[in-house]
């Protein structure tokens, strides 16, 4: 990657992100090529990259796609113009940008709008995020999200009559931690919110499912709190793994449980004993060390 162009990409991608797009920088565009009597196995050549490719999930399950060719450069403009035309049209994305730092002329501009490109400088960029706020709040990004995803897509699978809606909230939302309460409070809201809407849809053919995942250990939101500090997960909490969570979410898909729990066995018991007894689940909580095991994660990082 170009740190040159890093900037651009950056900025570009940020502003797909915004959008609702997933990204990718430095996305090869290969060709397969076949076996052939002076070579034994096939292969793929790479012939080009995309500085940065936008996916999106439409409703109905439409795929939406916008490329960005971002350079520092003004030199070849119009030359790179018909190049960005032609990869798009062999990628056959939704949208094309050219993303520059400034200095392209009103007759490439011209060009670029008979194309079909899209011309943009960093500080169009910077206006277009204005008109997509994202909310970065705990609720944002936990309750309301999945929320909007659902929304979008539900009115695909009822037309089909078929489909599963499964949601990964966490732990957190059955058995809520101190220092923990706007993050519990959304997750707990993502688990109504699935059990609410399971039930709305019974008539039909629409699965709504949640995952609440315990403390997941190696990446994650745990995995990057806990890292750099000396706060270890207490032994009666435990963790689970990455790929044990993905065979929960694949076995659901399957079965189409209404809610499963992927966590250890001391924390299935507190989930019922929370739900029971709130006061007693409090003094189990302490004696355990769970109670405080993110407040102590939050001390070291000057949280609290």
């Amino acid at each position: 990657m170009s740190e040159l162009d890093l900037g651009l990409k950056v900025a570009s991608r940020r502003l797909l992100w915004r959008m609702g797009f997933t990204t990718r920088v430095d996305v090869p565009l290969r060709a397969f090529v076949p076996p052939s009597a002076s070579r034994r196995g096939a292969r793929y050549e790479t012939f080009t990259d995309l500085d940065v490719l936008g996916i999106a999930v439409a409703p109905g399950f439409a795929l939406r796609s916008v490329i960005s060719d971002c350079k520092t450069t003004q030199r070849g403009s119009t030359e790179r113009m018909f190049w960005v035309r032609g990869v798009s049209d062999f990628f056959a994305a939704d949208d094309a940008w050219m993303v520059r730092t400034g200095g392209v002329t009103a007759a490439s501009r011209q060009l670029a709008a008979r194309l079909g490109i899209s011309v943009l400088e960093p500080t169009d960029l910077a206006r277009l995020e204005e008109f997509h706020p994202v909310d970065l709040t705990q609720l944002g990004l936990h309750l309301r999200s999945p929320m909007l995803l659902t929304r979008n897509v539900l009115p695909g699978m009822l037309e089909r009559d078929r489909g599963h809606i499964v949601v990964i909230s966490s732990m957190s939302g059955k058995i809520p931690l101190q220092v923990k309460a706007p993050y519990a409070a959304a997750k707990a809201g993502s688990i109504a919110f699935c059990h609410s809407l399971r039930r709305e849809l019974a008539k039909t053919n629409v699965a709504v499912s949640v995952i609440t995942p315990g403390v997941v250990s190696g990446q994650g939101q745990a995995a990057r709190a806990l890292a750099g500090t000396t706060v270890r997960v207490p032994k009666s909490l435990g963790s689970v793994t990455v790929d044990e969570v993905a065979t929960a979410v694949v076995a659901t898909l399957d079965n189409r449980a209404a809610e499963v729990a992927v966590q250890p066995r001391f924390p299935l018991l507190l989930n019922a004993l929370q739900a029971a007894a709130p006061a007693v689940a409090d003094r189990v909580l302490a004696a355990s060390g769970i109670g405080d095991f993110w407040a102590a994660v939050a001390r070291q990082d000057g949280r609290a």
